[in-house]
């Protein structure tokens, strides 16, 4: 009896999953469609650009040089572009006792004409860390450096420009100066020379001295500050050339002085750089002073 019960009880369980698998297998067909196809593989490799024609003749060049080759190049020693040509840049400096000394920086500039810019620069005297016996109590005194600047352009043998701004005196200067020299002869040679200038203060002027008395001057009437100077020179020079003698006379006048100087002088060559200069100003007045000076001029 209990068997017929189990072999009963099997065949009812047996339909069960029967009847339940047809709807699952008829819902799996409706699914399987609007699920997308995934395929598993290995993804594809991007294709690299192709080249031009130019950048493989690049590529080609860079690799045709070979390295060694410039070993055996011969080894040149490393220059300042400045101060290679000894035309490109003037220097000459001029040292005193006391330490200061003074700096001239000239450059030549490419043109036709006669053209230059450069510097006059001012050294000051470097203090002692040792004892002076000229200076005991160690005073310092206020000397800065000092420096101006100029330009100049010209034509050689007949008239020049200058331009000069002097920052530490706040000034700037413009002239023109006409020259011409021609020779007389083979024995003498004739120099006439024109110049005008004028200076002017680019800060605020200093009042000119006067002789009143502080307790007496008015307020309302201060003296008048200069602030534009203008100069003027002519000059004349005769050169006896196999003697290497220079006789020359010249007037001065500036806007400040309501007198004009005359100059007579006399430069003679003694030997090689070494030469004196005698002058004489203002001749037959009673401010006439006189002077003999030595030169000595070197190149190097």
């Amino acid at each position: 009896m209990r068997l017929r019960l189990r072999e009963i009880g099997g065949r009812i369980a047996m339909a069960i999953l029967c009847v339940c698998a047809v709807p699952a297998a008829g819902l799996a067909q409706q699914i399987a469609p609007a699920l997308p196809e995934v395929t598993v593989g290995t993804p594809e490799a991007t294709p690299e650009p192709t080249l031009s024609a130019e950048d493989n003749a690049i590529i080609d060049d860079a690799l045709a040089v070979d390295p060694a080759s410039f070993t055996h190049l011969p080894a040149k020693p490393l220059r300042l572009p400045s101060l290679a040509n000894s035309k490109a840049l003037d220097l000459k400096r001029t040292d005193r006792p006391d330490g200061s000394g003074t700096v001239i920086v000239k450059k030549p500039l490419g043109s036709e004409w006669d053209a230059n810019v450069g510097a006059d620069l001012g050294l000051a005297a470097n203090t002692p860390s040792v004892y002076d016996p000229r200076n005991p109590l160690g005073v310092t005194r206020n000397d800065h450096g000092s420096g101006a600047a100029w330009a100049s352009v010209g034509v050689p043998n007949f008239a020049s420009l200058d331009a000069r701004v002097d920052p530490n005196n706040e000034q700037g200067r413009v002239g023109t100066t006409f020259k011409h020299s021609l020779p007389v002869g083979g024995t003498f040679a004739v120099t006439l020379q024109s110049r005008y200038s004028v200076t002017e203060n680019l800060g605020q002027p200093q009042s000119a001295p006067s002789d009143v008395p502080l307790r007496m001057a008015t307020p309302g009437d201060p003296a008048a500050p200069v602030a534009r100077v203008w100069d003027h020179e002519n000059l004349a020079k005769l050169a006896i050339l196999p003697t290497g003698t220079t006789l020359g006379a010249g007037l001065t006048s500036t806007s400040t002085d309501p007198v004009t100087h005359n100059t007579f002088s006399a430069e003679q060559k003694i030997y090689g750089p070494l030469g004196i200069t005698t002058a004489v100003t203002d001749v037959g007045r009673t401010s006439e002073s006189k002077s003999v000076s030595a030169r000595l001029k070197l190149n190097w």
